[in-house]
């Protein structure tokens, strides 16, 4: 099955409160498991999906960036390890 490259535009903010963002922005193909990397649009895309996320860190809290960065690799595995879910499977 040929694959599909998608352009991926990722953006997050600090917002007022914050001197940096805890948050993290997460594009991955699901097939080979690559990620997005910044400064690059594309993202080839396999039969298995995409994975798009945006996990809000928690600001304020000592490693804030820290669970946003372990919730984004707990969800990528597991959606990974279950597979997406399709328009045939909903």
């Amino acid at each position: 099955m040929p694959r599909l490259t998608i352009q991926v535009a990722l953006e997050s903010d600090i917002g007022l409160m914050r001197q940096r963002n805890e948050d993290l922005v997460l594009a991955q193909d699901l097939t080979s498991g690559d990620l997005h990397h910044e400064g690059d649009p594309l993202l080839e895309v396999g039969p298995g999906g995409a994975l798009l996320a945006v996990l809000d860190g928690m600001g304020g809290t000592r490693a804030g960036d820290r669970a946003s960065q372990l919730a984004g690799e707990v969800l990528a595995r597991e959606v990974r390890a279950k597979g997406a879910l399709s328009r045939d499977g909903l």
